[in-house]
């Protein structure tokens, strides 16, 4: 059996990485390093990759940084699902039959497809909206604050440490 975890993320979690959030984004800094070292999987919906760029409650990011988002999603560990039509009418069907806000929704459906593929532990948010769903009948996974499974020893000062060169310096953030 397998020790790889999956996680959902929504776009709160991509946005407070990338506008470096006081409070969140180490710890999405470090589950980015768990990634890179081959122990999680994260999971998203390709609407992420826009929604990112204005969502409610965080700092816009400029067209400036296009080419940083755009590597920033190339990373092999992030599993991007296309939101195509299927998931965007099961999407449809969490806003009409639980009262789901239509991009939560799309969020929701798009982890219970991928979860068809390969099991998601948990979806991860820091959106408050979106935490609510935590535990509602409809929805199949926890929807917990982003957290690690375990804390990673802080190797930065050991020569050639994998921990210090997984996830690259915020200047450069996209795959190697």
């Amino acid at each position: 059996m397998s020790d790889l975890r999956r996680y959902y993320w929504d776009s709160s979690v991509f946005c407070s990485f990338l506008n470096e959030e006081e409070n969140r984004w180490k710890t999405v800094e470090d589950l980015l390093k768990e990634g890179r070292a081959g122990r999680i999987d994260i999971v998203t919906s390709s609407f992420s990759v826009v929604e990112v760029l204005k969502l409610k409650g965080h700092k816009p990011i400029t067209e400036k940084l296009e080419e940083q988002i755009t590597t920033f999603f190339e990373y092999p560990f992030i599993k991007m699902v296309d939101a195509d039509r299927n998931i965007c009418e099961h999407a449809r069907r969490y806003v009409w039959r639980h009262g789901l806000k239509p991009k939560d929704a799309v969020h929701v459906a798009t982890a219970d497809i991928a979860s068809k593929v390969a099991p998601i532990h948990e979806v991860f948010s820091w959106d408050d909206d979106f935490l609510k769903l935590n535990g509602k009948s409809e929805i199949k996974f926890p929807v917990v604050r982003p957290y690690l499974q375990q804390q990673l020893l802080n190797l930065e000062d050991a020569p050639d440490s994998p921990a210090t060169s997984d996830v690259p310096p915020k200047s450069d953030q996209g795959p190697e």
